[in-house]
């Protein structure tokens, strides 16, 4: 019996084709965003970078004009940089600003020095503190001041207080009290904290930021002669070109009417457009 032969035809329609497409495309899209996104993150980044090198830039120059004030104002005052950042520290802590204190330290010097004279408001408030001025005269500024808070906790009296911080640091130094109520000893421990905290700083370290701001000082100084000699220079080409300007209004008599003709000559202007421009446009109609 002879076998019979079937021939079967299948046919397959792949519908994966646009299905992985569209997978292509998203992922492609998706590529695409995550890229802009890095690109944003980027300049973000870029932009905190800036911002943190201006900040950086500025609070360094901040900085070394307050040590360059430091140093100059301890010298001033026959003190270390070390006690005056301790006692400017203290100071803040009290509600006392920089300038406030350095004036009030500096008035109590002098007012102790007169009253070793026998001169001075200072006589009975330091008599009141069981202090002698003449040896007070022998120490520093802030040994001074130390002596001074040993000897205002005794005081009960809070207006006596006021009165012989009044007579001692002047008017505006009476906030120094704040700084002395405690006593000495935490005036010494918040010296302490200043030195822990880097505030205080040594003679030398002080006097390498003097050495840096004299020479950026030195630098703009150069800028400044060599602007000078240009000035200078050309001084006399602009008053010759000044002066021959003056001699040309003259000349033609017509200055005062300058901006007047420029008007005009504009409007003119203005006028010969505007034709143009309609003429353009019945050109342009008279084709269509």
């Amino acid at each position: 019996m002879a076998k019979t032969k079937y021939q079967l035809d299948i046919t397959a329609q792949d519908k994966t084709k646009k299905a992985f497409s569209q997978v292509g495309r998203n992922l492609k899209k998706m590529r695409s965003n995550l890229n802009q996104t890095m690109g944003r993150v980027g300049r973000i980044g870029g932009a905190f970078a800036a911002a943190g090198v201006a900040a950086t830039a500025a609070l360094v120059k901040m900085r070394m004009a307050a040590i360059d004030n430091l140093a100059k104002t301890a010298d001033k005052l026959g003190v270390t940089t070390e006690a005056l950042s301790g006692l400017r520290h203290t100071a803040e802590l009290s509600g006392v600003s920089v300038t406030t204190f350095d004036k009030s330290l500096q008035n109590m010097g002098v007012q102790i020095a007169n009253a070793a004279k026998g001169t001075g408001v200072a006589v009975d408030a330091l008599e009141q503190l069981d202090l002698k001025a003449a040896d007070l005269t022998k120490l520093p500024l802030d040994k001074q001041m130390q002596k001074v808070a040993e000897s205002m906790a005794n005081v009960e009296n809070h207006a006596d207080k006021v009165r012989i911080a009044y007579e001692l640091f002047g008017g505006r130094g009476v906030g120094v009290l704040n700084m002395m109520k405690d006593g000495a000893s935490a005036m010494n421990q918040m010296a302490m904290e200043a030195d822990t905290l880097g505030i205080s700083l040594t003679r030398i370290d002080a006097a390498q930021v003097e050495a840096a701001n004299d020479s950026v000082t030195r630098a703009k100084g150069v800028f400044e002669g060599f602007g000078n000699q240009i000035a200078v220079s050309l001084s006399p080409v602009i008053s010759e070109l000044s002066a021959n300007f003056y001699q040309v209004a003259l000349d033609t008599n017509e200055a005062g009417d300058v901006g007047q003709r420029v008007a005009r000559t504009l409007f003119k202007g203005f006028g010969y457009v505007g034709d143009a421009i309609l003429g353009i446009k019945v050109v342009i109609m008279g084709i269509q």
